[in-house]
């Protein structure tokens, strides 16, 4: 579900908006959020949707080190549209921004 946006005017587009401890009023960390970041010529739209929970496990597969994948559930039993997001949250950063593309 989404959890907010916002609008931002700049000419300075920040490339990670997430890391600002001031965004969401200083909650972003309370839940899982995923943030699209659109970089505008004028300023910056930021889309916040919380992450349900069933992901989890492949989000942290992606961040943390040493994480054992053997634990991750089957994606057997989940939807084609769960198996793409569920392969999509484990992958590296690196591959997130060549695979999201919103034109």
């Amino acid at each position: 579900p989404i959890r907010a946006v916002d609008l931002f005017l700049t000419d300075n587009c920040p490339e990670n908006a997430g890391s600002n401890s001031g965004i969401l009023g200083g909650r972003l960390r309370e839940k899982p959020t995923f943030i699209i970041n659109f970089r505008l010529p004028w300023g910056i739209f930021l889309a916040y949707f919380e992450i349900p929970e069933r992901f989890i496990p492949f989000v942290r597969a992606a961040h943390e080190e040493g994480f054992d994948k053997s634990n991750l559930p089957s994606l057997d039993g989940m939807s084609p549209s769960d198996r793409c997001v569920a392969r999509f949250c484990q992958d590296p950063p690196s591959e997130k921004n060549k695979k999201l593309k919103i034109v």
